[in-house]
């Protein structure tokens, strides 16, 4: 059987005396959605760190389609195929939505050659820009600039950019963060949409259970920078542990908060 396209093995990750993440293995596959829960400080996007070459690891690998990237730096992990968004939002906010998703369509080829950027000559796929705004419903707000927007709309921004870079694995880091309930749903029908049509993996770290529960095929849980569990939504909705460490014993799929 082969393995997922990208493999997090036994990482470590040390901050002086912390072990902020000790011996996690996660992975996912294209066209799968896997999420990463745990209370806060658990290590889940120090994880995201390790895995994407922005936070150093004292142990363990990153395996990319079969090769391993461990060594590589953040920028040749993206021009791969590693995407992300953040739990706080990273726009261009004084630029439109049209030139936020026209970026996305050229960040590969710019991570080793920015100047590019000052080049007449810029790849820019503006129909791939035009395509995902159709998609996300961000036609109406193409040419307003992108810091006066509503949160939910700006959220959507920075996932339809991040998918302009046409990634093979996105990952989330607190998508909902700042949404509310009718727009947790929609961006999670987005995510799903995303998984079917382009065949990407994601893996999400997330607070909101329904949102993951949701959209997830597998689940790991992380506490104190372990795994103490992973599964199917069904299996982590049954188990002691989870519920224990992550709810304090109540219910798994009512709201959080923290």
């Amino acid at each position: 059987m082969p393995e997922p396209y990208l493999c997090a093995d036994d990482i470590v990750v040390r901050f002086g005396g912390l072990t902020a993440v000790d011996q996690v293995s996660v992975s996912v596959d294209r066209g799968e959605t896997v999420g990463i829960i745990g209370p806060n400080g658990a290590g889940k996007s120090t994880l995201f760190g390790a895995i994407l070459g922005t936070v150093g690891t004292a142990a363990g690998s990153v395996t990319l389609a079969g090769t391993k990237i461990s060594t590589w730096p953040a920028h040749r992990r993206a021009q791969a195929g590693l995407g992300r968004t953040f739990q706080k939002l990273e726009l261009f906010g004084s630029m439109t939505v049209r030139e936020n998703l026209e970026f996305g369509t050229e960040a590969p080829t710019l991570g080793a050659r920015p100047w590019r950027l000052l080049s007449r000559n810029r790849h820019v796929a503006t129909d791939d820009a035009a395509l995902l705004a159709a998609e996300l419903g961000l036609e109406p707000y193409l040419d307003q600039v992108t810091a006066s927007l509503p949160i939910g709309v700006r959220r959507l921004v920075e996932f339809g950019r991040a998918l302009c870079a046409r990634p093979s694995i996105l990952l989330l880091d607190e998508p909902s963060s700042g949404l509310d309930e009718t727009e947790t749903r929609q961006f999670a029908d987005h995510i799903a949409h995303a998984t079917r049509s382009t065949s990407i993996g994601v893996l999400l770290v997330e607070h909101d259970m329904s949102l993951v529960l949701s959209i997830c095929e597998r689940i790991y849980v992380l506490d104190f920078g372990k795994l103490i569990a992973s599964g199917t939504p069904a299996e982590i909705q049954r188990s002691p542990v989870v519920r224990e460490a992550y709810l304090g014993g109540a219910a798994l799929g009512a709201t959080d908060d923290s």
